[in-house]
């Protein structure tokens, strides 16, 4: 089976709800590793907005998808484990922490947990942060934000990076204070997370500063936040006020 046949299937599934028409064995697996490069989490799948249900449970249905899953949830839960700790600490101390590049769920994919405070926060949140054991990493310069890293056994666990606005390099996105105070609960307990247009603006910005390029785990986050209240109309005006449309 080609590339492009494995890419046009991965993109049916994220985006029409289609069962991919693979065979079992590594096809499957080869779509799996092209979902995971493009930030699809597969418990996303699930209950996401346009998809048809019967064509997800006939896919998680496939021996490598199942175990795919499993294997995601269990480093998604150890992750989110590790991030309450600071996250109750951050609360005790009043501090709102959101997890701003996700429109619903814990974002258990990429390198970093991406997390803003506001900025009369953002000192006392590193500081709650080393005082857990997460060791800021010096050699990383950019304006408003922090990265911390925490290891376990040796190797890399969670790491955080800390967000006092949306921005990348020069150019300021969004006002953290403003984030914070339009965020929403996410769908685990205690875990805030972007109201749906700031997902959308974030994720938008990412793509146009940070990466380059759309994936299909971007396209999935405008589907959620637009069907969970957000606009082009609000992503647009934020856009053209910052300059950037």
């Amino acid at each position: 089976m080609s590339r492009e046949t494995l890419l046009r299937a991965a993109a049916r599934l994220v985006l029409s709800g289609e069962e991919p028409a693979v065979a079992p064995g590594e096809p499957v697996l080869d779509l799996l590793g092209i979902l995971r490069r493009n930030k699809v989490l597969l418990k996303s799948l699930e209950s996401a907005p346009g998809l048809a249900k019967t064509a997800w449970e006939a896919f998680r249905a496939r021996p490598e998808v199942s175990r795919a899953l499993e294997s995601e949830r269990a480093d998604a839960a150890g992750l989110l484990e590790d991030w309450r700790r600071v996250a109750s600490a951050f609360d005790a101390r009043g501090i709102r922490a959101v997890l701003f590049k996700s429109p619903r769920w814990f974002p258990g994919l990429s390198s970093n947990l991406d997390v803003l405070v506001s900025p009369g926060s953002f000192r006392e949140a590193a500081r709650i942060l080393e005082d857990h054991g997460h060791i800021l990493l010096p050699h990383y310069r950019e304006d408003h934000k922090l990265l911390f890293r925490t290891f376990r056994g040796g190797h890399a666990a969670l790491s955080v990076h800390l967000h006092e606005a949306v921005s990348w390099g020069k150019v300021a996105i969004l006002d953290g204070a403003e984030v914070v105070s339009r965020s929403v609960e996410g769908e685990d307990d205690g875990i805030r997370v972007a109201s749906p247009v700031d997902a959308m603006i974030t994720t938008v910005a990412h793509t146009v500063f940070e990466t380059d390029q759309v994936r299909l785990g971007d396209l999935l986050i405008l589907r959620e936040a637009l069907a969970r209240g957000g606009s082009f109309g609000g992503l647009l005006g934020s856009a053209a006020a910052g300059r950037w449309e």
